[in-house]
């Protein structure tokens, strides 16, 4: 009866340290995320070259081939491809 008390407690004060250790992890992961945002609010990345392509493609009305470009130049997936070119179709509706 003892033995299980005594795992019990061991159990108990493991999983605790565990989860300490968790939320501090996920307390550093927060902060560099935070970090990261700064940063990339501050550097101003250059634009790919793919996209002058893209945005002629979008004025031609030729989405799906615009997508298809994005999808290989860049390397994303089919969704990706589809967001980006979306992304892009809005940005050119706003100017």
């Amino acid at each position: 009866m003892i033995e299980l008390v005594i795992v019990a407690i061991v159990l108990i004060v493991a999983s605790t340290v565990l989860y300490k250790k968790m939320e501090n992890l996920e307390e550093r992961l927060s902060l560099m995320e935070q970090k990261v945002n700064k940063i990339a609010y501050q550097i101003e990345f250059p634009e790919p070259a793919v996209n002058a392509e893209l945005r002629q493609l979008i004025r031609n009305e030729e989405v799906e081939k615009a997508e298809c470009v994005a999808r290989e130049a860049l390397g994303m997936t089919s969704l990706e491809g589809r967001m980006y070119v979306s992304g892009l179709k809005n940005e050119m509706q706003m100017e």
